[in-house]
């Protein structure tokens, strides 16, 4: 939950979808910015609950969240903070989630072209509102493509090399 991650662009969103579609927005707390989430809370209040803001949520209740959310909007703005360790994106994926994220060259790169990429909140509106006209085959392949995606950077994918790296890098160490 840092105020420099354009978490707003959800709560506009929301604002113009919120007759179609229901908007969680998880957030935890970070330091420095420890009143950042009762801002957020305050905002979806004002708002009517039309973002319903989970903060600090426990594991199980995060994963409940990914296992049944269909699409997930990235917000990482560079204006505020560059595009990087998007694990979120991932997570989304390996739950077989459409991703929509800002379009900003490091993003556009990591999820692979802009198809799915937006310049403003309204642009992700009608990205998001779009995806109402998707029959159920249309939703599995998105769905079967981002599982796809998330693939390379399952544990199975990456630990391994990285153990093998930390033993080479220990070798000969007290």
């Amino acid at each position: 939950a840092l105020s420099m991650k354009g978490l707003s662009d959800l709560f506009v969103v929301a604002e113009r979808l919120a007759d179609d579609f229901k908007f969680v927005l998880g957030v935890s707390k970070a330091g420095g910015y420890e009143d950042f989430p009762e801002k957020l809370l305050e905002k979806s209040k004002k708002m009517g609950g039309l973002v319903d803001v989970r903060v600090d949520a426990m594991p199980d209740e995060a994963w409940d969240l990914y296992r049944t959310a269909s699409i997930y909007l990235d917000t990482s703005d560079p204006k505020g903070h560059p595009f990087g360790m998007p694990i979120s994106i991932v997570e989304a994926w390996s739950q077989g989630m459409l991703v929509l994220a800002r379009n900003d060259p490091s993003a556009v790169r990591f999820v692979g072209g802009d198809t799915y990429c937006y310049r403003t909140p309204a642009e992700a509106a009608a990205l998001v509102a779009e995806t109402l006209s998707w029959t159920e085959p249309r939703w599995a392949a998105e769905a079967t493509s981002a599982r796809h995606r998330a693939q390379p950077f399952a544990d199975e994918v990456v630990l391994p090399p990285l153990i093998e790296d930390w033993k080479i890098l220990m070798e000969g160490l007290p």
